[in-house]
Parts: structure tokens; sequence; C-alpha cells
């Protein structure tokens, strides 16, 4: 199999599974590992970031990494895979199920010389029914300092 290491995530594309481990003087072990999904991916040579995603206890956690800080130790594809959109920015909005890895996820192998696989996953969103409405009552409150709440009916659709 092939050994996956930090040159690889320019093979590694929005949807893949990466956990970082950094190094943190303050942790008990000098370290600190995140694990979550690759929403987005910035090329700026030098200054090549990605955004990795997970949930943790209830809470969406989203961590920037630039790729070539010094203070990353390893760099690890659990999951390779592509998505056919552009950016994975749509997870915010969806459920929090969608973006939900283990911590102690191992890696599944993935042999080279295959393609890398596509998930073609749809994604059920929560949409706004009176979404317009809602802006408009946004907008009267900031222009006339009045707090006014509205209770936002959400409808689950795929």
């Amino acid at each position: 199999m092939f050994d996956f290491s930090i040159f690889l995530i320019y093979v590694v594309l929005k949807g893949s599974v990466v956990a970082v481990r950094t190094a943190d003087k303050f942790a008990p072990n000098q370290s600190h590992r995140f694990l979550g999904i690759c929403i987005e991916r910035f090329n700026e040579g030098l200054w090549t970031k990605f955004t990795l995603r997970n949930v943790i206890e209830k809470t969406a956690v989203e961590i920037q990494y630039e790729l070539y800080n010094p203070t990353i130790q390893s760099i690890e594809v659990l999951l390779l895979e592509k998505r056919l959109d552009r950016n994975l920015l749509y997870l915010r909005d969806a459920p929090l199920d969608e973006s939900r890895f283990p911590f102690d996820m191992s890696r599944i192998p993935y042999n080279p010389s295959d393609p890398v696989p596509i998930n073609d996953k749809k994604v059920c969103f929560y949409h706004n029914n009176i979404g317009k409405f809602y802006l408009l009552v946004v907008i009267s409150c900031y222009l006339s300092y009045l707090f006014v709440a509205v209770v936002v009916h959400f409808e689950k659709t795929c």
C-alpha cells in the first residue's frame, strides 16, 4: 500500500477525511490531533490553506491550517474521495450528522493506481420558506433600533 505523507495534500480533494497532528506545548503529550472532512482549500503557493470540519459534542468545529506551518507534525489522509462540488461550505447549513466523523477512525486503504472514488451523496438541508420576510424584518429592526422576535419555520428538504 501507498504511504500517505505530507506531500499527498496536493492529491487530497475536498471531501477527503484528513487527520492533522500539530505541536502544542500546552497539550499533555505536546501534540494535538484533529480529524475532519476537508471542506475548503486555497492554493496560494507558500500560503496554501485548507479547512477541516468535524462535530465535537454536538458543536461543529472548523479549523483552518496552513500547509507549510512548522507546527504541523503530520498530515494523514484517512479516506480519500472527491466530491463534484466546488467547495463543501454547504455543510455549514446541513445537519451535523453530515460532517461527523469519529476521532478514532482508522485509515481506509487506497491503491494509487485506482481512480479516486467520487462521492455523489446528496445532502439534506433545512430551508427557510419565509426567508425574504425574515430579511425585511431584520432590516427594519436595524434601521429603527427596535427588537422584534420572529419565529422562522424551517422545512427539511432533499
